[in-house]
């Protein structure tokens, strides 16, 4: 699916979405020194967003809990640093400096379901919990990653169980 948005920012955005499990606001949020390449990571510590005078301009993340550093897998980091070399880096060092939240989310969004995929950013950021969780990961990093609680995790991502719940059978009928 992301194949469709390549290459350039949509790309880029939906690609963070997906493997780091970043919201729309952290991503549009996220400046290149936010990119640890030596050790492979994403500081997450402020969002994109519209503030009290109309205008948009950087500002605190979504929760406390929203603080977190996020593992970046190699192939992202790779397509970033081609990203990177391919396109100006903004004024203010943002990686994609687009305007508003809902304007890239709405454009992403008509791009996919011109080619038949009805999914949204967020969608993608749902995805990366789903994997983690049916991978898995703990609830507890889980969440820590999403920049969630656990229990809004659990609430969440419980969905994932089914699977779960299927390999734990065979488990339970190894184990006894």
């Amino acid at each position: 699916v992301l194949n469709i948005l390549k290459p350039g920012k949509d790309y880029i955005i939906c690609l963070i979405a997906a493997t780091c499990g970043l919201r729309i606001g952290e991503i549009l949020g996220l400046t290149w020194s936010d990119i640890d390449v030596v050790n492979k990571k994403i500081t997450v510590n402020k969002q994109w967003k519209k503030l009290k005078d109309g205008s948009y301009g950087h500002g605190p993340v979504k929760r406390k809990n929203s603080n977190r550093i996020v593992p970046v897998p190699v192939n992202t980091l790779n397509e970033l640093l081609k990203y990177k070399n391919n396109y100006p880096i903004d004024i203010s060092n943002r990686i994609i400096p687009d305007y508003s939240n809902s304007s890239v989310s709405n454009r992403i969004r008509r791009k996919l379901l011109k080619q038949g995929h009805n999914i949204s950013v967020h969608d993608l950021r749902h995805t990366y919990g789903t994997m983690l969780i049916a991978n898995g990961t703990d609830f507890k990093t889980a969440a820590q990653l999403l920049g969630h609680d656990v229990e809004q995790t659990m609430k969440t991502y419980s969905h994932v169980t089914d699977d779960m719940m299927n390999r734990v059978t065979d488990t339970i009928n190894i184990i006894f």
